[in-house]
């Protein structure tokens, strides 16, 4: 018994080294893009608490929140997917929605929160789904 327990603890010490915590990586993104809560609070319309939530990982984040945060600090696909990782989340394949907010993080990087919305109903995303462009709460 103790092989299976010595194989249990050495495949969970290489899980745990190469699938990072939420506040791992976004130590990392922070290191790389360094980024200000005026700035995401101005383009996004978001509140500050939304910033430090998102940036501290007090609480699970909204996908649309991330998603802002990324689009403003052109933060890519990849990084996005790690955070989302972290968290026991990711895009789905075949959601709309989620093909939709990976196409905006790829293309629309450093955009406004009203040309990504603009990008989300020219393909048919259900308003709800669209990111908060300091408009309206939702």
């Amino acid at each position: 018994m103790s092989t299976l327990k010595e194989e249990f603890e050495k495949n969970f010490a290489l899980d745990k080294e190469i699938n990072k915590t939420y506040v791992e990586v976004m130590e990392v993104v922070k290191k790389t893009h360094n980024p200000k809560p005026q700035k995401f609070i101005n383009e996004t319309g978001l509140g500050k608490s939304t910033y430090y939530n998102l940036i501290n990982g007090y609480k699970k984040p909204l996908m649309t929140s991330l998603v802002s945060f990324a689009i403003v600090f052109k933060i890519n696909l990849k990084n996005v997917e790690d955070l989302l990782r972290a968290w026991g989340l990711g895009f789905e394949p075949g959601n709309k929605v989620h093909h939709a907010y990976s196409q905006l993080i790829e293309k629309f990087s450093g955009k406004t929160m009203a040309e990504c919305n603009e990008f989300l109903e020219e393909v048919g995303i259900a308003k709800k789904y669209w990111l908060n462009d300091g408009g309206e709460t939702r």
